[in-house]
């Protein structure tokens, strides 16, 4: 009995030291990499997916064709331009002499009737129509000569122009009243040559395109 007790004893400090060491030895060991554990039984990961193919762009359609119209424009007439031309002077101072000339005939037989009529108030408004006829005839005459020769000047231009060289005849009148042997004709001279004068400088000066 006492031998085996012993013996047991032994056998149990043995086995006890031996688990210690074996508990210690396990202790110190790494602990495992969870990975690395269940990476054998992990499944291989599936390759990732060819990209898609790439389409060609297709280029862009072209244009519309529009058709050329062959329908021709809408005609607008040029404007008139001032391209330097002028009335012929000698055109107009003949269409002048021929109008007053004329004028004053017509102007001769108003102041003839009134004249005849022996009234003062016929004489009045005889004198001022005369005058205003035969005004009108050389006025007249210039326009239509320079026109005729390409001018492009105005009426009433050359009418108040020959309106002014009468006013001047009128002057050389008064201021020659004293002097017979130069009022007559100094007189007459003015009254023909200073109204022709005027009315042809007066429709020069408005010699360019009119208004349309």
């Amino acid at each position: 009995m006492g031998s085996n007790g012993t013996i047991a004893l032994a056998c149990s400090s043995v086995a006890a030291i031996w688990i210690a060491g074996t508990s210690i030895a396990r202790a110190q060991e790494p602990p495992p990499n969870p990975g690395s554990a269940a990476a054998p039984d992990a499944p291989a990961p599936a390759p990732a997916p060819p990209p898609p193919p790439t389409e060609a762009i297709p280029p862009p359609p072209p244009a519309p064709y529009a058709p050329v119209s062959s329908a021709p424009a809408a005609y607008a007439p040029p404007r008139e331009q001032d391209d330097g031309s002028r009335g012929s002077i000698v055109a107009e101072t003949f269409g002048g002499v021929v109008g007053y000339a004329l004028g004053a005939a017509a102007g001769i037989g108003i102041l003839y009737l009134a004249v005849a009529g022996e009234s003062i108030a016929g004489l009045l408004a005889g004198i001022p129509l005369a005058v205003f006829v035969a005004g009108t005839g050389l006025a007249g005459g210039v326009t239509v000569g320079g026109d005729a020769s390409g001018g492009q000047g105005r009426f009433w231009a050359a009418f108040g122009g020959q309106a002014v060289g009468g006013l001047l005849s009128l002057m050389v009148f008064l201021a020659t009243a004293g002097d017979d042997e130069t009022s007559v004709p100094l007189t007459l001279g003015s009254m023909i040559v200073f109204p022709i004068v005027g009315g042809v400088t007066g429709y020069a000066l408005s010699d360019h395109p009119r208004d349309r």
